[in-house]
Order: C-alpha cells, then structure tokens, then sequence
C-alpha cells in the first residue's frame, strides 16, 4: 500500500514538473508576456524597466554570436586578472606565485577547450560577428594556451583573414611570433620579449635587419622605437647585435625552464 501511494506521489509530482516545463516559455517571452501586463495596467515604469532589457533577451536566446560574445567578455576578464595577480604576487608576494601559476594554467586549458568548440564550428570570428573584446579574447586564449595544433589552425584561419580584415594582421603578427618562441624557435616580427630586471631583451630575431618593415606590414610601429618609449630603454639594431649573446643566453635558459 505504502508502495502504491508513493507511486501515485511520484506520478503526480512528473506530471506537476511536465506541466511546469511545458509552462516554462523562454526568458523573452515571459519579459513580453510582462510588458503586455504593464500596458495593461498601466503601469509605465516597470514597462519601461522590463522593455529596456527585452532586446538582451531576445539576443541571448536568438543570436549565436551574441552569446559567444558574452562568454568570451567573460573570459577576457578572467584571463587578465589572474595575470594581474601573477605579476603583484610576484613583488609583494612571491611564496604565492607557484599556486596563482597553477591556477593559470588550469583558467587557460579551460579557456583553450572553450575556444576550440568555438572555432571548429564557426572558423575564426571578426569584430563583424562579435565584439572587439571578444575577439581581443579569443586571440588572448590562443596566445596563452600551450596547444600547438590550436595555434596553428588559428594562424591558418588568420591568414585567410588578412585581406579582408587588415586589422587581424596584429593577432597574426604576435601569434606567430609567440608560436615561434613556444618552440624556442627565433621570432619574426618582435612582439615577444623576456624581462630581466625590468630589462626587455627581446626574442632573438629571424630577420633583425628588416624587423621593422615586417612590422609595418602588420600595422606595428618600428620595434626599437617602442621599446624605448614603453621601457625608456636604448635600444637599436647596434645593441641588438652587440647584446646577441647575452639575448640568445636569457632565451635559452627561459626555454629550458619552460619545457
């Protein structure tokens, strides 16, 4: 007996949850539902109130691109603030970098899963499809994550994107340098460096010569022109050359502890 009340118990309580998941309209709907109430009513202020968060709605449940907008926005907020922390913790509290360093790495793999998804299925998004800081977002995922079959599918959707959409050339530019340098290979348009005591000593160069008229057809200034005015340093292709070996030390050790 007690087994068939629960029964008839529980056959009531799925019918009572199927009739409140087919009454469960979406998020829109029940916003417009609201506005049609408040017409109704009257009432003008909680109109206006809900009508001004009607299109948000409508876009998180409709727009694909909008919704992977906001989670990259999302991302991006959480991809630098866990390197704003590293670099404090590193001055005012280094027995903590190791642990803020763990859960970098973890925040990046997670991050790099989510890009992944992203682009097999849409190829790589421009500010036409999503936000500038989403796509700001989704270039910093790939320039941070360790996975070197994602950074080259990415500089090969990249590179399909540089006529059409001059304004990636810097993703390209500083992705394929920093791919470069994952592979302690030499970069090619110098975006990437390695601080010494507040000293930059940039990744040796594949090309030092003309650098900078790579970077010019990047849309990036000269390399030792903002070296020095970012680091009020003095460098130039002289000091390069001079300071090659020094460079190519600090490079090697940095590659050995990396790998």
């Amino acid at each position: 007996m007690r087994r068939f009340v629960c029964l008839i118990i529980l056959v009531k309580l799925l019918g009572v949850l199927d009739v409140y998941s087919q009454k469960q309209e979406s998020n829109f709907q029940l916003m417009a539902d609201s506005c049609y109430v408040y017409l109704e009513k009257q009432d003008s202020v909680s109109f206006i109130n809900t009508l001004s968060q009607l299109y948000e709605a409508y876009l998180k449940e409709n727009d694909t691109y909008y919704q992977i907008s906001q989670k990259l926005e999302r991302i991006l907020l959480e991809d630098q603030s866990i390197r704003l922390l590293y670099l404090d913790a590193r001055k005012n509290k280094v027995e903590l970098v190791g642990c803020i360093r763990t859960y970098m790495n973890e925040i990046d793999k997670r991050n790099s899963l989510y890009a992944f998804s992203v682009l097999k299925e849409h190829g790589w998004l421009t500010t036409d499809e999503i936000s500038e800081r989403a796509n700001e977002a989704l270039f910093l995922i790939v320039q941070h994550c360790n996975d070197e079959e994602l950074q080259i599918q990415c500089l090969d959707m990249l590179k399909e994107k540089l006529t059409e959409y001059p304004t990636e050339k810097w993703h390209y530019a500083f992705l394929t340098d920093r791919f470069a340098m994952n592979q302690g290979k030499e970069q090619v348009y110098g975006t990437q460096k390695i601080i010494r005591k507040g000293i930059p000593y940039i990744v040796p160069l594949k090309y030092p010569e003309k650098v900078d008229s790579l970077r010019t057809e990047m849309g990036l200034s000269p390399l030792w022109d903002e070296l020095n005015e970012e680091y009020d340093s003095e460098w130039d292709l002289e000091k390069y050359f001079q300071d090659l070996p020094l460079i190519k030390q600090i490079y090697d050790e940095y590659c050995s502890k990396r790998h």
